[in-house]
C-alpha cells in the first residue's frame, strides 16, 4: 500500500497534466509493480495477453475496415443530408446515426472519420463546426455503452470482473438502460444543449473567406530585405498583422518599439488574420517560420491550400516541437501557427511542444496533403470529407461485423476470438490491408490498459483499493446501497473526466468488488455503474480521446465542455442511480 497508492496518484498526475505519454505512464507503472515485488513476474505482464488487450486490438481493425469500405460514410451523408438545412435537424440526425454506428463499432474512428464530413456540411449550410461537434462526442460516448463492443471500457469492466469471479457482460445486457441514457442525453442536446453551444470560427472557415479569428506566427528579415533599416512602426503601420515583439539575438523588444529599426536577421513575432499572414509570406524579404522552410518555398496560391492538422491523441508528433515535425522535408508543407484550446500561442511557433487537439495551419501542395492526411499522425480537416474508400467491400464488411456480433451473442464463442475472426477477415476479404490493420491499432492505449491492469491487481492484492473505497462503505452503511451505487457512479464520471476511461475502469473495478462485499450485497450492480460512468467523460476534454479529437477542429475552449457536459453528466447520474438498481437487483 505504501508504493501503489503513490504509484497511482503519480500516474493520474502524469496523464492528467500530460507529463508523459500514455505509453510510457502504463509502462512505468508495470517496472515499479514488477521491480518492487508488489506484483509477480508473469503477472505484471499479463496485461499484454489480457483477453481485454487482444480484444480491443482486433475491434479497432474491424472498426477501420468497416470505415475504410465508406459504408458508414455513404450512409451518414445520405442520412445528413435529411436535415435539409434545418441545424435542429441535423444535430438530431447526426446524433442518431452516429450513436447507433457507435453501438456496434469503436467510438474513436467513428469520430475520425465524421469530423471532415461535419466540417465539409457545416462550410456548405454555412454554420458554426462548433455548433456540431461536441454533440458529435457525445453522440459516441452515449452510443458505446449501449453493447459489449461499444467501447472498450465495456470490455475492460467485463474482463476485469470475470478474472474476479464474476459473470462477464453479455453483448446486449447493457442496452436497456444504455438507450435509455441515449435518448435522454439526444433529448438534451436537441433542447438546452443546442442553446449553450458556443459560437467559434475555425481555421479552415477563415482560410475559405470567413471569420478573421486572429493567430500568432513568426516572420524572419532576410538578407536583403527592402524593410532593413526602417523604422519598426514604418513596416508594421496597422491595418495588418498586429506585432506584437521582437526578437535580435538573444535580446526581446516590447512595445512601444520607440526608435527601433529593422536589422537582418530579426524575427517578429506577429498576431493576424490567415490573409495578412499569408501576404507576408508572398513578401521579398521575410520568411515565415525560420528553419522550417527554405526561402524559395512560399506560398502560391494557384498551385498550393491550407490545411487544418489536428494532431489525433495517439499521433507519434504528441511530445515533438513543430520544429522537429519535419513536414517541409516529408511532405512539403509548411507549418505557419498553431492554435490550442481555441486560442492563439503568444510564443515562439517552431518551438512550441505539441500536445493531442491542438491545430497547424500549414500550406503546401496537394499531393503532400494528400500524404498526410493518409498518415495517422494528423486528422486532415480540409478536401477529405466527400473521399470514401472501397465501397465494393461494404457488403463484406458489413457482413463481417454481424457474424461478430452473432458469434457474441450466442455466448459460445469467446469474445477473443470472436474479434479476432472478425479481424482477420477483415484483411482475407480486402476491406483492409495487413499494414492498415497495424496501423489502425492504438498501441499507446493497449499499453496504458496492460500497466493499469497490473496495477488493479496491486490495487486489490495490498488492500488498497478497501482503503480507497471507505468513504463509500461509510455511505452505504448509513444510507443504504442505493446511495452507495449512486456516489460510486458520480466518483467514475469525476474521475474519468480527468483521466483516461479505460484506466478510470479498471482501477474502479476492484474498489466496486470492495465496496459491494463490505455492504453485503450483490456486486453486478456496481460494476455497471463503473461501466456506465467511465464513459461519462462529458466536463472535460481531456477524459476522453473522442473530446480530445473534436477540441482543435471545432475551436472550443476548455470551459465549453463544463458549461455543456456539467448538467449532461448530472443528468445521466440521476437516471443511472434510479435505473441501475431495477434492472441489476443488489
Amino acid at each position: 500500500m505504501v508504493v501503489v497508492l503513490p504509484l497511482l496518484l503519480l500516474a493520474i498526475v502524469c496523464l492528467v497534466f500530460d507529463l508523459l505519454s500514455i505509453d510510457v505512464v502504463g509502462i512505468g507503472i508495470i517496472l515499479v509493480l514488477g521491480l518492487t515485488g508488489i506484483v509477480a513476474p508473469e503477472e505484471v505482464v499479463a496485461g499484454f495477453s489480457s483477453r481485454a488487450v487482444l480484444t480491443v486490438a482486433s475491434l479497432f481493425i474491424v472498426s477501420e475496415g468497416i470505415l475504410r469500405t465508406g459504408a458508414v460514410g455513404f450512409i451518414a451523408r445520405r442520412l445528413i443530408g435529411l436535415s435539409r438545412g434545418n441545424f435542429r435537424n441535423l444535430l438530431l440526425l447526426t446524433t442518431l446515426s452516429v450513436g447507433v454506428f457507435s453501438m456496434f463499432l469503436n467510438n474513436t474512428p467513428i469520430v475520425i472519420m465524421f469530423v471532415p464530413i461535419l466540417l465539409g456540411i457545416a462550410s456548405e449550410e454555412h454554420l458554426y463546426p462548433s455548433k456540431i461537434l461536441i454533440p458529435l462526442s457525445y453522440a459516441t460516448m452515449l452510443g458505446g455503452t449501449c453493447t459489449l463492443i461499444g467501447t472498450s471500457t465495456n470490455i475492460l469492466v467485463s474482463t476485469v470482473a470475470e478474472g474476479r469471479g464474476q459473470s462477464p457482460i453479455a453483448m446486449f445486457e447493457l442496452m436497456p438502460l444504455g438507450l435509455i441514457l441515449f435518448a435522454a442525453g439526444t433529448l438534451y442536446m436537441v433542447t438546452i444543449g443546442i442553446r449553450l453551444l458556443p459560437e467559434h470560427r475555425t481555421l479552415t472557415s477563415q482560410v475559405a473567406g470567413g471569420a478573421h479569428r486572429e493567430f500568432v506566427t513568426e516572420v524572419e528579415v532576410l538578407w536583403g530585405c527592402q524593410a532593413v533599416g526602417k523604422n519598426v512602426r514604418e513596416v508594421f503601420p496597422g491595418g495588418g498583422p498586429l506585432l506584437l515583439a521582437l526578437v535580435r539575438g538573444e535580446e526581446m523588444i516590447w512595445p512601444p518599439f520607440e526608435g527601433a529599426k529593422v536589422s537582418e536577421g530579426d524575427l517578429f513575432i506577429l498576431q493576424g488574420n490567415v490573409n495578412d499572414l499569408a501576404s507576408l509570406e508572398r513578401k521579398d524579404g521575410m520568411r515565415i517560420l525560420p528553419g522550417l522552410a527554405d526561402r524559395h518555398f512560399r506560398f502560391e496560391p494557384k498551385t498550393m491550400s491550407f490545411v487544418e492538422l489536428v494532431v489525433r491523441p495517439d499521433s507519434a508528433c504528441v511530445g515533438c516541437s513543430v520544429r522537429d515535425l519535419g513536414l517541409r522535408r516529408r511532405a512539403d508543407l509548411v507549418p505557419m501557427a498553431l492554435m490550442r484550446g481555441g486560442r492563439h500561442i503568444r510564443a515562439r511557433v517552431a518551438d512550441l511542444i505539441l500536445r493531442p487537439g491542438d491545430v497547424l495551419l500549414a500550406f503546401g501542395s496537394e499531393e503532400g496533403i494528400r500524404e498526410v492526411g493518409e498518415g495517422r499522425d494528423f486528422l486532415l480537416m480540409e478536401g477529405i470529407h466527400e473521399t470514401f474508400v472501397n465501397r465494393r467491400r461494404a457488403p463484406i464488411a458489413a457482413a463481417i461485423l454481424a457474424l461478430i456480433m452473432a458469434a457474441l451473442s450466442s455466448g459460445r464463442v469467446p469474445m477473443e476470438l470472436a474479434s479476432l475472426g472478425g479481424a482477420f477477415l477483415m484483411i482475407l476479404t480486402g476491406c483492409i490491408t495487413a499494414s492498415q490493420a497495424y496501423r489502425s491499432v492504438n498501441w499507446p492505449i493497449l499499453v496504458l490498459i496492460a500497466g493499469t491492469l497490473a496495477l488493479g491487481r496491486a490495487l486489490e492484492t495490498t488492500g488498497t483499493a478497501g482503503l480507497i473505497a471507505e468513504p463509500l462503505i461509510w455511505v452505504g452503511e448509513h444510507w443504504g446501497a442505493w446511495a452507495a451505487l449512486s456516489a460510486l457512479y458520480l466518483a467514475a464520471s469525476a474521475m474519468t473526466s480527468v483521466l483516461s476511461n479505460n484506466a478510470t475502469a479498471v482501477l474502479l473495478v476492484p474498489i466496486a468488488l470492495n465496496l459491494a462485499a463490505s455492504i453485503g450485497v450483490d456486486p453486478r450492480p456496481f460494476l455497471i455503474s463503473v461501466t456506465f460512468a467511465a464513459s461519462a467523460a462529458f466536463a472535460t476534454p481531456i477524459g476522453y480521446q473522442t473530446n480530445l479529437i473534436v477540441y482543435g477542429p471545432g475551436g472550443y475552449r476548455f470551459g465549453d465542455f463544463f458549461k455543456i457536459g456539467a448538467p449532461l453528466t448530472l443528468i445521466l447520474w440521476a437516471i443511472a442511480s434510479l435505473f441501475i438498481p431495477v434492472f441489476w437487483r443488489f
